[in-house]
């Protein structure tokens, strides 16, 4: 069988053309994509290992896109027991609660606007009391991840004090969240107690 040359290779534009803008990514994205096959091809061509031919090429490279710009993101059943899996994205949205949200944020809203005094307004105005009313609390706000909250609540809470951490909880976990490293930047002093396996109270 003949073997592929260089030639045989499709341009950019060829396979940009064959795809024909019914993929919805950026287009550099897929030009990204495209040229990396491009260069593996090209690689293979050099090592005399191919034997497609200029369709077959084509047809491949356009399917490599497809694939590779598959969303990443999918859904999966969760089987280990743990309701809670930060690896599987925590407490899933029940599917109104989802319909209400993409109602509100198909179009503008008034995340930081006080339409009373019709003046910028507090992000936290619309979640504060709920907050404080479920919590119990003084206050209430939103932050995006735990290490924003545990820095937050210690820099108010214990700023050049000490806050008493067991060594068995000076862990790292996803994103290289370490407790010793979020009480020192909340400028907290850290006591360890106890031991990495066992804490007594």
């Amino acid at each position: 069988m003949k073997k592929t040359t260089l030639k045989d290779l499709p341009s950019v534009h060829k396979v940009l053309l064959e795809i024909n803008g019914s993929n919805l990514h950026h287009e550099d994205y897929i030009k990204f994509i495209i040229n990396k096959e491009l260069a593996e091809i090209r690689t293979e061509i050099k090592a005399g290992k191919l034997t497609k031919t200029k369709s077959e090429l084509l047809n491949y490279i356009v399917s490599q896109v497809w694939i590779q710009s598959a969303p990443k993101l999918v859904n999966i059943i969760n089987g280990t027991g743990i309701v809670l899996h930060t690896g599987f994205g925590r407490a899933p949205f029940r599917g109104k609660h989802l319909k209400d949200l993409a109602d509100r944020l198909d179009g503008y809203v008034n995340l930081e606007f006080n339409l009373e005094s019709g003046n910028r307004g507090d992000r936290q105005f619309h979640i504060a009391d709920q907050l404080s009313a479920i919590c119990g609390s003084e206050a209430g706000m939103v932050v995006n991840n735990n290490a924003a909250a545990v820095l937050l609540a210690l820099n108010e809470l214990a700023e050049g004090g000490e806050v008493i951490c067991s060594r068995g909880q000076m862990v790292e976990i996803g994103g290289s969240f370490r407790i010793p490293d979020i009480i020192e930047k909340s400028n907290a002093i850290l006591k360890g107690v106890g031991t990495t396996n066992r804490t007594h109270l």
